[in-house]
C-alpha cells in the first residue's frame, strides 16, 4: 500500500504544471468526506481525487475515482464510478462508468454499462445500450448509437446521423434464380450489410440452398439522389438442416460452430437511384470459389467466371447482375 501511493504522488507531481504543485489552491491528492466536502478544504484542482460515494471537483488534472459518481469542471485525466461521471470541460480524455457518461467533448474514450452523451468525440464511445454525440471521428459501439456526423463507424442494431444508412430492399438474381432480402446500417464510411437469399418459389419454406450473408460497406455519392455501394462478405449456405446451427450455438450433440460453418467471400458494387424515398438498384454480385476453401455451392457456379490466382490462391469468381428495390 506504501509503495501504491507513492506512485500516485509520482504521477500526480510529473503531469501538473510545476507552479501548480506548491500552490495552496492545488492538492497532489485530494479525499472527498462527503460530496462537495474534501481534504484539503481550499483546493480547487487536484491531482488525484478520491472518495467513497462521491467527488465534486474543479479541476482534475490525473484521475478521479469514487463509488458512486464524479463530477468535474475540468477534467484532464481519468473520471471512474461505479454509477456516472459528469465532466463539463470541451474534451474529456476518458470516462468509465457503470450506468453512465456526461461530457462537452470527448477526446479518447467513454465507456459505460447503458449510455454515454457527448459533444465531438474523437475516439470512441462503448456503451450497453445507446451512445448519443454530435459529429463523432471515431467508433460508437451500442446497441443505439446516435450522431449528427459520423466520419468513422457505427456499430449497433440501429445507428442514426446526418449521414447514417438504413436500408431494406430485395432484389432478383436471374441467373441463380435467388431472391434476396437485404439491410444495410452504419454510415456511408462504413455499414454493416446483412442478408438472405433463397429461390423465390421457396421464400415462405425452409430450402437448403438458401444463403445467409453477413458483410461491410462503403458509400460513395449522393444518398439522397444516385450512389454507389461497394461490400464485401461472407456468405454461407444454410443446408438442409438447419437445427445444426442452433446445436452449435448452444454446444450441443457435441457439434460447434467449427463444424457447420463453410462460408465463401462474396463482393458486391450496386448503384442506386433514390426517387423520394424509393431506391431502384442494379448491381454486380460475385461469388468467389477458393481452391483452398471451396465452399462455394455449385448452384451459384452461374453467370460470368473469371478465374485467376492472387497472393498464392487460385480461385474463379461468377459475377451475375441483379436489380432490386428498397427504401
Amino acid at each position: 500500500m506504501k509503495h501504491i501511493f507513492s506512485l500516485f504522488f509520482a504521477l500526480a507531481f510529473a503531469f501538473i504544471p510545476a507552479t501548480d504543485a506548491f500552490s495552496d489552491v492545488y492538492a497532489p491528492i485530494q479525499i472527498s468526506l462527503v460530496p462537495g466536502l474534501a481534504l484539503p478544504f481550499n483546493a480547487k484542482a487536484a491531482g488525484i481525487v478520491v472518495g467513497s460515494i462521491g467527488n465534486v471537483s474543479g479541476r482534475v488534472d490525473l484521475l478521479q475515482a469514487a463509488g458512486v459518481f464524479n463530477i468535474a469542471d475540468d477534467l484532464r485525466g481519468i473520471q471512474t464510478a461505479g454509477v456516472f461521471n459528469i465532466a463539463d470541460n470541451r474534451d474529456a480524455p476518458l470516462q468509465l462508468a457503470g450506468v453512465f457518461n456526461i461530457a462537452k467533448g470527448v477526446e479518447g474514450l467513454q465507456s459505460a454499462g447503458v449510455f454515454n452523451v457527448s459533444g465531438r468525440v474523437q475516439g470512441a464511445q462503448f456503451a450497453g445500450v445507446f451512445n448519443v454525440a454530435d459529429d463523432v471521428d471515431g467508433f460508437q459501439v451500442g446497441l443505439i448509437n446516435i450522431a449528427d456526423r459520423v466520419k468513422g463507424i457505427q456499430l449497433g442494431l440501429i445507428n442514426i446521423s446526418s449521414n447514417g444508412v438504413f436500408d431494406i430492399s430485395g432484389n432478383w438474381e436471374a441467373a441463380t434464380g435467388l431472391a434476396r432480402a437485404t439491410f444495410k446500417t452504419g454510415n456511408t464510411s462504413v455499414f454493416a450489410e446483412y442478408s438472405l437469399a433463397a429461390p423465390k418459389d421457396e421464400l415462405f419454406k425452409y430450402y437448403g440452398n438458401a444463403v445467409v450473408s453477413a458483410g461491410l460497406g462503403t458509400r460513395i455519392g449522393n444518398q439522397k439522389f444516385l450512389y454507389l455501394d461497394l461490400s464485401v462478405s461472407a456468405s454461407q449456405a444454410l443446408g438442409p438442416d438447419p437445427s445444426q446451427f442452433i446445436d452449435a450455438w448452444h454446444h450441443w450433440n457435441g457439434v460447434e460452430f467449427a463444424d457447420i460453418l463453410e462460408p465463401w467471400p462474396t463482393v458486391d458494387a450496386s448503384l442506386t437511384l433514390n426517387l423520394g424515398g424509393i431506391h431502384l438498384t442494379g448491381g454486380l454480385r460475385a461469388d468467389v470459389s477458393l481452391a483452398s476453401a471451396p465452399n462455394m455451392p455449385a448452384f451459384l457456379a452461374k453467370g460470368m467466371p473469371y478465374s485467376d490466382t492472387w497472393f498464392g490462391e487460385s480461385f474463379t469468381a461468377w459475377t451475375k447482375w441483379y436489380l432490386g428495390v428498397g427504401f
